[in-house]
């Protein structure tokens, strides 16, 4: 039962909120499945263009810069 625990995905605070949200809007009924899903689906897709975006622009120049920095300081002990 622990390792059902420890599979499921922490649920962030974007989440949280969209789900009380949807309590709040019909509170005699639950939102349909399917607009829950949806929405949540485009949320797991927007975090995932987030996450590609940050990782092919930012992330990708910080890794090349420090690459080259440690190709430089091998050059440079290699001179002496």
């Amino acid at each position: 039962m622990k390792d059902s625990i420890k599979n499921t995905p922490e649920k962030t605070p974007l989440q949280e909120h969209l789900e009380c949200l949807f309590e709040q809007m019909l509170p005699e009924d639950n939102a349909p499945e399917d607009v829950r899903s949806r929405v949540f689906d485009t949320i797991d897709t927007l975090s995932l263009v987030g996450d590609l975006t940050a990782l092919f622009t930012v992330e990708f120049g910080q890794s090349e810069f420090e690459l080259i920095d440690l190709l430089g300081k091998g050059k440079d002990s290699d001179k002496k």
